[in-house]
């Protein structure tokens, strides 16, 4: 059985706006204030649960008794909670109606990640620029099975708050290099032995597309409007395009990787 933490209420609460911890607590809306402490927030019940049954490091939680309730439900021995009131509650939230929860979690970054296997499925992903698209994209891959990704240095960051809400914590369980050129995409592609598959408009449908099932695959996908890079055009061993009616152009970039990926690994 999971013990109950004590009543939020019951607990010191933090009701300055000017607290120290709750000036840091707003900073992390900042990338360089994320970079430079190594720490990120997670923001709601639903999110912070993922988070937790996924491994994230959790360094504190911070709870608004108001709107949370009167037991929070997530907190272990081992975790500390912290109440505020609804004041600081909405200077630390990054949504328009902030939650009742807000943990304080530390970023795990990686610095290289394992050979593909036979058969496996990495995904890069080119210039994507939106946040909320870019979380999108890696709870898609979770989805389909793939758990390696290489973000180019134009990517959005991927400890940003929108990127963390699409994502609902999935990054915990994949393998993510951050701030790669294109040239050290292909590079990686090449010392794997894989296959480089681009996604881009005017190539044959993924639908139809043959790769070899015993070498590993590199798919990149870029932004609807950009495409990929040049450099991957020019490196790739295989093109693959979302074929499309009704005159449609184009599609979400998180989207196109999700019909991409499902569609390579049937």
């Amino acid at each position: 059985m999971t013990a109950r933490a004590p009543r939020a209420e019951r607990r010191p609460v933090i009701s300055s706006p000017d607290n120290d911890t709750v000036k840091l607590l707003a900073a992390l809306r900042r990338g360089r204030a994320r970079r430079e402490s190594g720490l990120f927030l997670l923001e709601g019940r639903r999110l912070l649960r993922e988070a937790l049954s996924r491994g994230a490091e959790i360094e504190k939680i911070f709870v608004c008794p108001e709107s949370a309730g009167d037991e929070w439900e997530f907190s272990r021995p081992d975790i500390a909670v912290q109440a505020v009131s609804p004041v600081v509650m909405r200077k630390i939230s990054t949504l328009e109606t902030p939650p009742g929860v807000v943990a304080l979690a530390r970023i795990r970054r990686e610095t290289a990640i394992g050979p593909p296997a036979p058969g496996e499925i990495v995904l890069a992903a080119d210039n994507i620029r939106d946040p909320g698209n870019l979380g999108a994209i890696l709870r898609t891959a979770l989805a389909a099975g793939v758990d390696k990704i290489c973000l180019t240095a134009g990517t959005a960051d991927l400890w940003n708050p929108k990127t963390v809400r699409g994502a609902m914590g999935v990054f915990f369980n994949q393998h993510i290099l951050t701030g790669l050129s294109a040239a050290a995409v292909v590079a990686l592609c090449r010392k794997w032995g894989a296959v480089l598959a681009v996604c881009r408009m005017d190539a044959p449908s993924v639908f139809t597309a043959v790769r070899p099932v015993n070498t590993p695959l590199v798919l990149v996908v870029g932004s609807e409007g950009a495409g990929v890079a040049e450099e991957f055009k020019a490196a790739a061993d295989m093109s693959v395009a979302v074929p499309m009616r009704g005159g449609v152009e184009s599609l979400n970039a998180a989207v196109a990787a999700g019909i991409c990926l499902y569609a390579l690994n049937r």
